[in-house]
Parts: structure tokens; C-alpha cells; sequence
């Protein structure tokens, strides 16, 4: 729950330095999703989110399972 992003925003919303319309006025860097999605990447996931402005937003972390789950 929260502001949300504006839709217009969202396609930029992981790109270094972005900071949505709505949160220009908020202290922040714009660099911590872009860091996020970086680290997600590289090991291999994904990560994705769905927001509606005055709502908020939802972010969902997808990881790869490495291993057999059986050997434990």
C-alpha cells in the first residue's frame, strides 16, 4: 500500500536514476530497483511488479531453484 507508480512511469521504472513524477519531491536516488533487477538477473531470475497510482504497488522476486529438493 502505498502512492504507486504513475502509469506512464512504469516502462522507466528500473532504469538508473529514474524517479517516477510522483516522487520527485521524495529523498531518493533512483538507483535501488535498478540494483535490484541487476542482482535478480544474474542469478538467473526475474522480477516484476504491478502498480496502481494512490494504491501502491506490488513486487514479486522470482528465483531459480538450483539443486534437487528430493537430496534433502
Amino acid at each position: 500500500k502505498g502512492i504507486g507508480i504513475p502509469k506512464e512511469d512504469q516502462k522507466h521504472i528500473f532504469n538508473l536514476y529514474f524517479r517516477a513524477d510522483n516522487v520527485l519531491l521524495t529523498q531518493g536516488t533512483g538507483i535501488g530497483l535498478n540494483i535490484v533487477k541487476s542482482h535478480v538477473e544474474n542469478l538467473g531470475g526475474n522480477i516484476s511488479f504491478k502498480s496502481v497510482e494512490n494504491k501502491g504497488s506490488k513486487f514479486t522476486v522470482e528465483l531459480p531453484l538450483h539443486g534437487n529438493r528430493e537430496e534433502f
